[in-house]
């Protein structure tokens, strides 16, 4: 029980790290974009990227992908893997610039893959802290009702 309440609790909050990446980026984003400033785009993209959970990201200008990195242990993996392994949370956002101008146009998209093996350790690591306990207070018991 523990285990699957801890492995839900961490879970929702992979899911809300991914969101807060992809709301930072469509915030920060559609200028670089927009200014053709690729050293921005790319500063964006690898400061998302550090996020260890994060295994995959693109982030594409109109159709054109600016920047695309995937960590070398899921490197021959295509979308349609992430999109449908239960082991990644796959999360995508239209980018929209606006100005005194222009408004909501369609800039670009980011996709953000990222995988749930932390969730699994966690889980692990959480159940196994919680046995150790259990055994430890079942032995200080039981070396108590000796003496």
């Amino acid at each position: 029980m523990a285990g699957f309440v801890s492995s839900a609790r961490i879970s929702a909050n992979l899911e809300r790290r991914a969101d807060h990446a992809l709301q930072l980026a469509a915030i920060s984003l559609p200028i670089a974009l927009r200014k053709g400033d690729i050293l921005v785009v790319d500063d964006i993209a690898k400061a998302i990227m550090a996020d260890d959970a994060v295994v995959h990201l693109t982030v594409r200008e109109q159709n054109i992908v600016i920047f695309r990195e995937t960590r070398e242990k899921y490197e021959d993996k295509d979308y349609a893997y992430f999109n449908t392994s239960p082991q990644f949370i796959v999360k995508q956002k239209q980018l929209y610039f606006s100005d005194i101008t222009t408004k909501n146009q369609y800039i670009g998209s980011i996709t953000l893959v990222i995988s749930r093996a932390g969730v699994r350790n966690e889980v692990i690591e959480n159940v196994l802290g919680i046995v150790g306990l259990t055994i430890a207070v079942i032995v200080v018991i039981a070396l108590t009702s000796l003496f």
